[in-house]
């Protein structure tokens, strides 16, 4: 009886385990995406200010 109990709370503890790590992996997923948006607009900011200066040097 001792013995199902165990298993069944080392069970639990297992999913609770899946089910964090697979929220981490959500968050660090969101977070590499919201870094790689802001990397892009940053970018197209650069390609813009290059372009302003080919017009102000032509």
């Amino acid at each position: 009886m001792q013995q199902q109990r165990i298993s069944k709370l080392r069970e639990m503890q297992n999913g609770l385990t899946q089910q964090h790590s697979e929220q981490q992996y959500q968050l660090d997923l969101a977070n590499l995406e919201q870094k790689n948006r802001q990397l892009q607009f940053e970018l197209e900011l650069e390609k813009m200010k290059v372009q302003s200066c080919k017009i102000k040097y032509a």
